[in-house]
């Protein structure tokens, strides 16, 4: 591409977010040669994981498949459960740094609220909060589906005198719960998560909750090395499958449905998955749980 006279672009590429996504952008394009940076809002690499370090907060999928594909990078890391703990996850992104060495192409702490591309000079023009400018020939946001805390106004929130967070937005530096009154609005996964811890240690939990929810089974426990290195035999293959499946897992919907399907198998099947915990109960379940009223109450029974 020509540029015009004192268009030469600051960056090849700029890239926003430092989770999985902007990591693996990160990695991809200084390996085909580009200039590239990362900016980040947090102090930190491990997007989701930087920001979600409230009680309880852990991995909602399958260990072994939450991570890059790269075998330099699981040949000789293990996670010691079966879902992960945020801790866990952020010694996972140091490992990855230690072998990608992410960081030293960061911009830490700087959060972009603008781009424009100048149809002139053919350059993204990227400006963060403090004012910093930029320019690059590629803008790539990797924001994540769900990184924007919904804080609703609360009436006379402001007058409120104890501490406060959204889960998505809880100190780094942790808050003990210890002989505490908490409150927890909502019942959705970080809530249930926090709610559990909290009910360990604080003097009273009330919860306010507009909509009943429904909770499963994880089947959460620890994984052994002995079990990994097993694991591991097959990564190749769960790196592949996750690929095909509906929402990218290692497992999928079933190929039938609860109506075309009779007991006794029925309830075989309900009970297998049941059984195995986690998402399977949602997302590898009979294929018409989702979608069929009648099917739906069946899996409910």
């Amino acid at each position: 591409m020509k540029y015009d006279s004192g268009s030469v672009p600051n960056y090849d590429a700029l890239i926003v977010g430092a989770g999985f996504a902007g990591i693996y952008q990160l990695y991809h394009l200084r390996k085909l040669g580009y200039q590239v940076k990362l900016i980040e809002a947090g102090s930190d690499i491990g997007g989701i994981w930087y920001w979600n370090c409230y009680p309880g907060a852990r991995v909602d999928s399958l260990g072994a498949i939450y991570q890059f594909s790269d075998p330099t990078l699981w040949e000789d890391w293990d996670y010691s459960e079966k879902f992960p703990s945020w801790q866990e996850v952020r010694a996972y992104f140091d490992h990855v740094d230690s072998k990608w060495d992410v960081r030293k192409d960061c911009i830490f702490n700087t959060r972009v609220v603008k781009a424009w591309f100048n149809e002139a000079t053919h350059l993204w023009h990227i400006e963060g909060a403090n004012g910093e400018e930029w320019t690059a020939r590629y803008f790539i946001p990797c924001l994540g589906f769900a990184s924007k805390p919904n804080i609703p106004e609360f009436k006379d929130h402001n007058k409120y005198k104890g501490n406060s967070w959204h889960t998505a937005l809880w100190p780094q530096e942790d808050y003990d719960m210890t002989d505490k009154k908490v409150a927890v609005i909502g019942t959705g996964a970080s809530a249930v998560q926090v709610i559990q811890e909290a009910s360990k240690v604080a003097a009273h939990v009330t919860v306010f909750q507009r909509t009943p929810n429904l909770t499963i089974p994880m089947r959460q426990r620890k994984i052994t090395k002995e079990e990994n290195k097993k694991l591991k035999d097959h990564y190749p293959e769960l790196f592949e499958v996750r690929k095909t499946t509906f929402a990218g897992f290692e497992f999928d919907m079933l190929p039938q449905g609860v109506i075309e399907t009779e007991n006794p198998e029925r309830e075989r099947l309900f009970r297998e998955v049941w059984e195995t915990g986690a998402f399977n109960w949602w997302l590898g379940n009979f294929n018409d749980v989702l979608i069929d009223p009648i099917a739906n109450r069946k899996q409910y029974e």
